[in-house]
């Protein structure tokens, strides 16, 4: 009785071993596959209960298939879509809302500021999916920019993308200079700048010599090259 007692403790223990060994091969898929969406190192990414119900049936698995919805944005459950094949035969099939833990740096405002004003950003390594609203992006263009506060904002808050803009090269009201060129000859009058601008901008100005309205582009010289 005893022995029969061992052989089947054995056969429950190698079953969960099984079932532990295909959910880990998930959670590592699942993780990869963030890791390598969001850019980010692979360690910045866990997966927590999937809540796989009957995930014994793939023990013996030879390929796992895990599909997150190109929409997923990663901020409170994941969606997603997971199949265990046995070479030709499907072993199971499961659409789970993840509980994913990830982490990355997440954008602070260093200092209070009200709309208009300019924004300091600083980087704090947090939990990015605990953030329900996308968050500002430090694209290359951005660098090295002057971001103005869109809404009032308090020290410390996480920016949001839509709590920044990037400051214009040029202001509305800012003297420019007209080049016209015909033929070989350079033809340079001043102007106004209409509205608000960024390099290579195609803007309006308007001529002060003969107040009429003129289209050009906006280079880094306050130049306005006219079309």
């Amino acid at each position: 009785m005893l022995l029969l007692f061992v052989f089947f403790v054995e056969i429950y223990m190698s079953a969960i071993a099984s079932d532990l060994d295909f959910t880990t091969k998930v959670h590592q898929e699942i993780e990869q596959q963030i890791a390598n969406r969001l850019e980010i190192p692979l360690e910045d990414v866990t997966v927590h209960h999937l809540g796989m119900a009957n995930a014994h049936r793939c023990s013996n698995a030879s390929y796992i298939k895990v599909e997150i919805p190109e929409r997923e944005d990663f901020r409170g459950k994941t969606l997603i879509s997971i199949e265990g094949w046995n070479e030709a035969s499907l072993c199971g099939r499961w659409t789970v809302q993840g509980d994913i833990e990830i982490w990355g740096q997440i954008p602070l405002s260093e200092f209070s500021a009200q709309a208009g004003e300019e924004v300091s950003v600083i980087w704090k390594r947090d939990r990015l999916d605990s953030i329900r609203e996308p968050m500002f992006v430090q694209t290359p263009e951005l660098k090295d920019a002057t971001l103005l506060a869109i809404v009032p904002i308090r020290q410390g808050d996480v920016l949001k993308r839509n709590h920044v803009r990037r400051k214009p090269d040029f202001e509305q009201g800012d003297s420019v200079v007209l080049v016209v060129h015909k033929g070989t000859l350079i033809v340079k009058v001043q102007g106004v700048l209409l509205r608000s601008a960024f390099i290579g901008d195609t803007v309006k100005v308007r001529s002060a010599s003969t107040n009429s309205i003129l289209e050009g582009q906006l280079t880094e010289k306050g130049m306005v090259l006219l079309k």
